[in-house]
């Protein structure tokens, strides 16, 4: 195999497993927001303060629409085993 074949046979590769990635994170994108916060301390400390404010369902739904709305996505089907502790479950999008 020559050194240009082997170098875009990496590329393809990264390439595939990138958008392989990029494919299952799709629907998660709630879920990778409220593990960012969760890992976070700021963001975890402005979290539990909106919380005990307005309620962890209120703040919830609020973050999951603005999720929503920044995505441009749609509504797909609940997911009730997130990754994140800061929720109990979530609509997913497409």
């Amino acid at each position: 195999m020559d050194k240009n074949t082997d170098k875009t046979t990496k590329v393809n590769t990264a390439k595939r497993i990138a958008e392989m990635t990029i494919a299952k994170m799709e629907g998660r994108k709630t879920d990778y927001v409220f593990l960012t916060i969760q890992n976070d301390p700021k963001l975890l400390a402005d979290y539990m303060h909106a919380v005990s404010a307005k309620g962890w369902k209120v703040v919830n739904q609020q973050i999951g629409r603005v999720v929503k709305q920044h995505f441009n996505i749609v509504n797909d089907e609940r997911e009730t085993e997130p990754m994140s502790v800061l929720l109990r479950s979530y609509t997913k999008f497409k």
